[in-house]
């Protein structure tokens, strides 16, 4: 029997698993800077974004993924953040807070 797996094929497998293994993802903390009923959350302005690796993102947070409303707005007011919310997914558990993956700082590392 013959395998179905050319070199060409297996060496971009390989290199694949790799850049996978360099990648890092930048997790920003979510708040509730304006307590409200609705529960909207906001981009946290006091705790930093969290760079992990991509390895340590799906063993410790893909498996906890939660939709949340998010309002994305430098200066929210209680007036217009449900209307500027919306539905993202988020990351956590527990008492360790929620996060969303920052889409401007997934990167490879050196």
């Amino acid at each position: 029997m013959q395998s179905s797996i050319t070199p060409e094929t297996h060496r971009s497998e390989n290199i694949e698993k790799n850049s996978l293994k360099n990648r890092r993802v930048a997790l920003q903390p979510l708040a509730m800077r304006i307590f409200n009923s609705e529960g909207i959350y906001f981009p946290s302005k006091l705790r930093p974004k969290k760079m992990i690796s991509y390895e340590e993102f799906i063993s410790d947070y893909a498996d906890y993924p939660i939709n949340i409303l998010v309002c994305f707005d430098d200066k929210p007011s209680s007036d217009t953040m449900l209307e500027r919310a919306e539905f993202v997914t988020a990351y956590g558990f527990g008492l360790g807070g929620c996060y969303i993956i920052a889409s401007d700082t997934v990167e490879t590392a050196p």
